[in-house]
């Protein structure tokens, strides 16, 4: 018997609706403005930061660095809130608009505060993540036997953002297979799609390198998600991906 099994279908009339390019332009425009208004407040703390270091340094006076601040805490959690409110209301503008239904309002007080209290805990993340990674640079420096200004250089040119993450296009042009490893892993995660002959289960997950950097990708014919970890990705096909197929 012939195999008649298509594991692609045609769009839903509110599948068909979905605009993707300007899904995709959207969602890019809020990464690129959160990436580089977080670097730049970030950079003026860690140039602060640096002083600071120098100055328990030159003091020997290490007991102080317990204390070191990272500094502009509300304005790192306001651009934040910002950009989660505005892809907020684009994407339940965008919902609505999909289903073929007049926007239906949302109360702005509720939403706004549930998005601060979300930028405040990656603030607060973040803060303990970077004031970390100065303590074991000066730590570290110190063992090496570095001068204080050494440290302090190093301290400066810590990079404040990864590599920006290639475009679908770009990650389909890189595709390439997954280990055997990385297969059971993705198997075993039960991150799959049940597309296969009789519903066999096949990864949701696949590779893709680009200019000589690995990527996991996750998607559907609706939306996808990247990371630079198979674990991460797995993760966010859970959490999001397989609710959008």
């Amino acid at each position: 018997m012939a195999n008649t099994f298509k594991w692609r279908r045609q769009l839903t009339r509110a599948e068909s609706r979905v605009k993707l390019e300007e899904l995709e332009e959207t969602f890019d425009s809020a990464e690129e403005l959160y990436v580089s208004e977080i670097s730049a407040v970030l950079r003026q703390s860690l140039n602060r930061m640096q002083k600071d270091v120098s100055k328990a340094l030159q003091n020997d006076d290490l007991v102080s660095l317990r204390n070191l601040k990272v500094g502009y805490h509300d304005k790192l959690v306001n651009i934040i809130k910002d950009v989660f409110v505005k892809t907020y209301l684009y994407g339940h503008g965008a919902v609505y608009e999909e289903i073929g239904m007049e926007v239906n309002s949302v109360k702005k007080r509720k939403y706004v505060q549930y998005f601060r209290a979300k930028a405040e805990a990656i603030v607060t993340e973040l803060e303990g993540r970077l004031k970390a990674r100065i303590i074991l640079i000066v730590l570290a420096g110190l063992n090496a036997g570095r001068s204080e200004k050494e440290i302090s250089a190093e301290i400066g040119v810590i990079e404040l953002s990864e590599s920006k993450q290639p475009s679908f296009e770009k990650l389909k042009a890189g595709k390439v297979s997954l280990t055997k490893d990385e297969r059971e892993e993705v198997m075993k995660s039960k991150a799959v799609w049940h597309n296969g002959p009789g519903g066999k289960p096949s990864p949701a997950v696949w590779k893709s390198v680009v200019s000589g950097k690995t990527w996991y990708v996750t998607h559907t014919h609706r939306a996808y998600n990247v990371t630079s970890t198979l674990k991460g990705t797995i993760k966010r096909y859970h959490d999001f991906i397989k609710e959008t197929a």
